[in-house]
C-alpha cells in the first residue's frame, strides 16, 4: 500500500483507510450479533438433547469472532492456541456427557438413532 504523507498529520488517504478499518470492524460486530440471534432462535426450535451441541457451536463462533477482532499477529497466534485448548476442552466435556463422543460432522448424535435424518 502506498501511503502519501505530509509534514503535518495524516493525509485524507490515511484518514479514509482508518475509517474503512473501523467500519469493517463495526460490521463484523454486527454480523456476530446477528449470528448469535440466529443461533438462539435455532436453539429454541431444537430439542433439549441437541442444545448442548448448539451451545458449543456458539462458543466456537464467538471465539472465531474474537480472533477476527484482534489486530496484531502475535495476539492472533495466542488466540489460535486458545482456540485449540477450548476445542480440546469441549471435546472432553462432550465425551464425558455422551458415551458416543462428539462428532462435529453429525450434530444429531444426541438424538436417538430412530430420529436421525439421512
Amino acid at each position: 500500500m502506498t501511503i502519501y504523507r505530509k509534514r503535518g498529520g495524516m493525509t485524507t488517504y490515511e484518514y479514509g483507510e482508518i475509517l474503512m478499518y473501523s467500519v469493517t470492524r463495526f460490521c463484523i460486530t454486527i454480523m456476530m450479533m446477528m449470528m448469535m440471534m440466529m443461533m438462539m432462535m435455532v436453539m429454541m426450535m431444537m430439542r433439549r438433547r441437541r442444545r448442548m451441541v448448539m451451545i458449543s457451536m456458539m462458543m466456537m463462533l464467538l471465539l472465531l469472532m474474537m480472533m477476527m477482532m484482534m489486530m496484531r499477529r502475535r495476539r492472533r497466534m495466542m488466540m489460535m492456541r486458545m482456540m485449540r485448548m477450548m476445542m480440546m476442552r469441549m471435546i472432553m466435556i462432550h465425551s464425558q456427557l455422551n458415551t458416543k463422543g462428539l462428532y462435529l460432522c453429525d450434530l444429531t448424535i444426541h438424538s436417538p438413532l430412530q430420529n436421525r435424518k439421512p
